[in-house]
């Protein structure tokens, strides 16, 4: 029996389990602690009903001398002296037992402890593996201690049912399963139950022999005994791999070992899932770098709100001809020299494409800027930014990409050149032959020679035509170059559409065209004479491409913050292959229909309503008749 709450109290001081316990460990450790005190209340209990009976004792045989009934006294006490000692006996055997189970108790907290501390051990180890195979060769040795096994195998890779066998473990001069052989378990066996129903599978060896799926092995393969196995999965709960063992050293695997062996296979599949995951990472960011590195263009990444560089491509250095420095935060983009095209006024920090972009979200495309380069040049670049955003709209990152431009704005401006140069020839000759060929058609006119004014009016014609080509160049080389300025002012849209179909001629197109505006549209800040001359470019388009008696509709409505001008005809249409290319330069559509000009109408309509911050586009099918629409913004 136990004399006082020592031994209690001893094992309950040492049940001392990890810090890294989890809830569910440290409830069981309460559970254990509270049923310890309880038995030590009992065992108090009884050795205090020790005491009892001698002080009963004492006060009967007192009782009896006192009455003189010493026969029929000495009788009952004798009795309830014989019933006290059977009680007695019987509280010491339920003390000694108490004893027993708190010894056994004890013994299992010890052993649990051992086991889970030996699971901790592994568990670092494990999460310290950086490699499949590191971990494979890892969680065998661990599953050969944690459940004294003999033979142990893992695998990893499957996904639809076959795996390769990264690691296996037998005993000396044992043959085992070569490392990367393809375990087939998707054609049946006992593995397959294993890979597609359980998680985990515990088998005697008699079990083993008598399962529904058992196929027996081949003749070279080791021999087993029992069989443990736990699934190694994926994030989404699928197979991957397993891990098994076999040739327990003492009896069959227990409870115990398959729920250590189930704890160290999910540690090694969520192991798994970071090394795949670190992997493709690092996949993809070299994939990345390999984009960047190849790209013609220079790119550069800063992390937002700081500014701070943490990415640029070599071509950025080419591009400046000077190193590429990382800077480190939005103050020092002055670092970069850089001058605005059309008045060369220095770019601040805050003005940086890739700064606007951190700090207010701007989308930028194709801004140009002059900038001094490391060996003292004066360049052009056209950079396009963007921010980068998180899940939930925020600004994390800023991406740009620029391009040197130096030759070809040169190129621009020695074809400026050139076409400048060319018109102002052509056009003096050209403005000799329209004076002498009207002095002509009058002298002809005057003397009734028909057939000779037809000639003049050929002659004009021709010469009017040529130079409208001549003024098309011109514009479209100002317009490419940014030099045509616009001068903008607040405009009625309407009034405008309005007094260019008053000017058409002849009459006929006049009448054929009609100018809708269903609803009242605000005015608009525009370039008169060069919206006029791309709406003409349109409307003269649909007259020349629909038939004579066809209605041409020019429709003025509002959108959202913009003035929407569409031209609609009922003519031949254009096929899906030339819509791409039609406002493309020189570009001219195949219609069937001999045509005039250089194929410069829409390309430099479409400029001018880029130059107004619009956009232009069409909707056309063949023989369905087209429309031309663009927008202007609202003054």
């Amino acid at each position: 029996m136990l004399a006082d709450e020592s031994i209690s109290t001893q094992i309950e001081a040492s049940i001392v389990l990890p810090d890294s316990l989890t809830s569910d460990e440290n409830k069981t450790k309460q559970e254990l602690i509270d049923e310890l005190r309880e038995m030590r209340q009992r065992v108090a209990e009884l050795v205090a009903c020790e005491a009892r009976p001698a002080r009963i004792q004492e006060d009967l045989r007192q009782r009896v001398v006192e009455h003189g009934q010493a026969a029929e006294g000495e009788a009952e006490l004798a009795e309830a002296l014989r019933s006290i000692n059977e009680r007695l006996a019987v509280s010491a055997l339920e003390a000694k037992e108490a004893a027993e189970r708190e010894q056994a108790l004890r013994e299992e907290i010890q052993e649990s402890l051992a086991h889970m501390n030996t699971l901790v051990r592994i568990s670092t180890q494990v999460l310290a593996e950086n490699t499949m195979e590191g971990v494979l060769q890892r969680i065998v040795g661990a599953a050969l201690t944690l459940t004294d096994a003999r033979i142990g195998v893992s695998g990893h890779g499957s996904t639809d049912g076959p795996f390769t066998i990264g690691m296996s473990s037998n005993p000396e001069g044992v043959g085992h399963c070569p490392i990367g052989e393809t375990f087939a378990v998707n054609q049946g066996g006992v593995y397959l139950d294993l890979i597609e129903n359980v998680s985990s599978i515990r088998l005697t060896d008699e079990e083993l022999r008598e399962h529904p799926s058992w196929w027996g092995l081949p003749s070279e393969h080791v021999s087993l005994r029992g069989l443990l196995g736990a699934r190694l999965f994926k994030e989404d709960g699928k197979a991957t791999g397993l891990i098994m063992v076999s040739d327990k050293r003492q009896g069959d695997f227990t409870e115990m070992d398959e729920a250590l062996l189930t704890q160290l296979a999910a540690l090694a599949s969520l192991r798994f899932q970071q090394i795949e995951a670190r992997n493709a990472a690092e996949r993809r960011a070299k994939e990345l770098d390999a984009v960047l590195w190849q790209l013609p263009s220079g790119v550069i990444i800063a992390e937002a709100p700081s500014g701070k560089i943490i990415l640029g491509s070599e071509r950025v250095g080419d591009i400046w001809r000077q190193p590429f420095v990382p800077l480190t935060s939005i103050r020092q983009y002055d670092n970069w020299e850089g001058f605005h095209p059309e008045d060369s006024r220095p770019y601040t920090a805050e003005e940086w494409p890739l700064a606007r972009s951190i700090t207010t979200g701007e989308i930028v495309i194709d801004e140009d800027i002059d900038i001094i380069r490391g060996d003292g040049t004066r360049g052009t670049i056209s950079l396009s930014s963007a921010p980068v955003r998180d899940d939930e709209g925020r600004i994390v990152a800023g991406v740009v990409v620029f391009t040197d431009i130096t030759e070809r704005k040169e190129v621009d401006r020695l074809r400026e050149e050139y076409v400048s140069l060319v018109s102002h020839d052509l056009r003096n000759p050209l403005a000799s032959i329209m004076g002498y060929a009207q002095l002509v058609r009058r002298l002809m006119v005057q003397k009734g020679l028909e057939q000779e004014t037809a000639s003049a009016d050929s002659i004009l014609e021709s010469a009017r035509r040529m130079n409208a080509m001549i003024q098309d160049l011109v514009e479209s080389s100002h317009l490419e170059s940014g030099r045509l300025e616009m001068r903008k002012e607040v405009t009625d849209i309407l009034h405008l559409a309005c007094e260019i179909n008053k000017r058409l001629s002849p009459l006929e197109d006049q009448t054929r065209v009609r100018v809708v505006c269903p609803v009242w549209v605000p005015p608009v800040a525009i370039d008169s004479n060069r919206i006029e001359r791309a709406l003409m470019n349109l409307i003269t388009n649909a007259l020349k491409y629909s038939p004579t008696d066809a209605p041409v509709v020019v429709q003025i409505r509002p959108g959202d913050g913009w003035a929407i001008v569409s031209v609609s005809d009922e003519g031949i249409g254009i096929s899906p292959e030339d819509l791409p290319h039609l406002f493309q330069r020189f570009y001219r559509a195949k219609t069937g229909k001999k045509t005039q000009g250089l194929g410069l109408g829409l390309y430099i309509a479409r400029l001018i309503v880029e130059a107004h911050g619009g956009r232009v586009w069409v909707d056309s099918k063949p023989n369905g008749g087209s429309t031309f629409s663009f927008t202007l913004p609202f003054a």
